[in-house]
């Protein structure tokens, strides 16, 4: 498997022999005729250049785009911004454009783990959709909470909320909007993150802070997803399927914004 970069160059991603690895890859063999939707944002290079205000510049225009007024003024707010949360759950019809204004929400949140993290993201949004597989709750015996650099890996990517970014994020105290929002791993996407530094995926997680509101809900919303638990490291982990070796060069190409176009098997 190997990333295509739009000047040409491109980077290989030597597999792993995991069970999830066999599913991934027939994924691929379809996708890879197909051009990635990349973001500027998908770049950790490009993201992390931008300050709070230009984050919420760019909301404000994506929020246009689909018909919401963003005020600006608010957007300190995690209150607003789980509104926000709210009109796109409404909204959501599919398009691209709902999805960029989600993103951005989620780009205006401060506080939310592994914030100041290097990861890029190969993301084919809703192009994806028919390729989604259901996820087999076995894989996550071969996931970890750990990635090194250079891994290329699956983690959670469910269009909601995890148990953790509800609570972190002050939603409301109520089991029947919890189960609504709050989604354990249920679909396999094609969304490929690549970590560009080693780090911990529990980094940051005030874990004491968490159990003790947990512990109210966790049963019955285990009972509702037909999960038999879901602990905190099951939602931060990662299916490390391969690894790029020449990481420096992929590197080198993000850092001049030469962005990928499509991944290969």
């Amino acid at each position: 498997m190997k990333i295509l970069f739009a000047n040409g160059a491109h980077v290989d991603i030597v597999l792993s022999s995991l069970p999830i690895t066999n599913t991934i890859l027939p994924i691929f063999k379809h996708l890879q005729h197909v051009t990635l939707p990349f973001r500027d944002w998908d770049n950790p290079y490009y993201s992390k250049s931008l300050t709070h205000d230009q984050l919420v510049e760019a909301l404000q225009k994506f929020g246009k785009c689909v018909d919401v007024d963003v005020d600006p003024q608010r957007c300190d707010d995690q209150n607003y911004l789980n509104k926000l949360h709210q009109i796109y759950e409404a909204g959501y019809d599919g398009r691209s454009s709902w999805l960029d204004f989600h993103e951005h929400i989620h780009l205006c949140e401060a506080e939310k783990p592994c914030a100041d993290l290097y990861v890029l993201s190969l993301d084919y949004r809703e192009l994806s959709g028919p390729l989604e597989k259901k996820f087999d709750l076995t894989w996550l015996e071969h996931c970890s909470n750990t990635v090194k650099a250079g891994d290329v890996y699956i983690e959670w990517a469910e269009l909601g909320k995890s148990p953790y970014s509800y609570w972190l994020s002050q939603e409301p105290n109520h089991i029947n909007r919890l189960c609504e929002l709050a989604k354990p791993w249920l679909k396999l996407r094609p969304k490929l993150r690549v970590s560009l530094q080693d780090h911990d995926l529990l980094g940051g997680i005030d874990a004491m802070g968490f159990q003790g509101w947990w512990a109210q809900y966790h049963d019955a919303w285990c009972q509702h997803w037909n999960v038999p638990s879901w602990t905190l490291q099951q939602m931060y982990t990662a299916a490390v399927f391969g690894n790029i070796p020449n990481l420096d060069i992929m590197i080198d190409l993000l850092k001049n914004r030469i962005n990928p176009v499509k991944v290969m098997l």
